[in-house]
């Protein structure tokens, strides 16, 4: 009689989720997956064709649980710049939980990232996850600009989110043991532009 494992998914989820963070994504095969997992290498391949497929749908269960919150945040009823603080915090916090995963995602190399990217197409679901991202800060940042007459230049907005983004991620990778520095800096960026 077959054994039933209950939670199949979810353990190869887990699986996958722990072994990309502590090893990155080149260092972590599917034999690997199924063995920390608990369960056979051809059960794996029922779930997922491919260690890439695996990957973006470990990838979208962060992003969704990282977007949950920052939509929380969002609904929350604090100024617009104690929102982007907020924000912008738990983005930092998020990224740094997932520093490996987030860095393989982001991948500077973009040659590096196309080959993740299955059938060789654009990374639509990166560009879609920054732009999710960059959209909701520069809406704070609009807001900001509304309600206290800042004199950011129109239609650089956009430009103010990506930066403040971008420099999230680059404290995470650049300096990961230093938090409260990162996070002052981040807020110091906050204070120039909305100031």
């Amino acid at each position: 009689m077959p054994k039933i494992i209950k939670n199949v998914e979810q353990k190869i989820l887990d699986s996958a989720n722990e072994l990309f963070q502590s090893n990155g994504y080149d260092e972590v095969d599917m034999k690997e997956i199924s063995k920390n997992a608990g369960i056979a290498v051809g059960t794996l391949y029922n779930y997922y064709p491919n260690k890439k497929q695996l990957f973006l749908r470990v990838l979208d269960l962060n992003w969704e649980k990282t977007f949950t919150s920052l939509d929380e945040i969002m609904n929350m009823t604090l100024s617009p710049k104690d929102k982007l603080r907020k924000l912008l915090e738990k983005l930092y916090f998020d990224m740094s939980e997932r520093e490996v995963i987030i860095q393989e995602f982001f991948e500077a190399n973009p040659s590096e990232a196309k080959r993740r990217v299955p059938n060789g197409k654009k990374n639509c679901r990166r560009d879609k996850i920054r732009e999710n991202i960059i959209s909701k800060v520069e809406g704070l940042i609009i807001q900001i600009k509304e309600k206290h007459s800042y004199q950011i230049a129109k239609d650089v907005e956009k430009r103010v989110a990506g930066t403040l983004v971008m420099s999230v991620f680059a404290m995470v990778v650049e300096y990961p043991e230093e938090n409260e520095k990162n996070l002052n800096y981040i807020n110091y960026i906050i204070d120039l532009v909305c100031r």
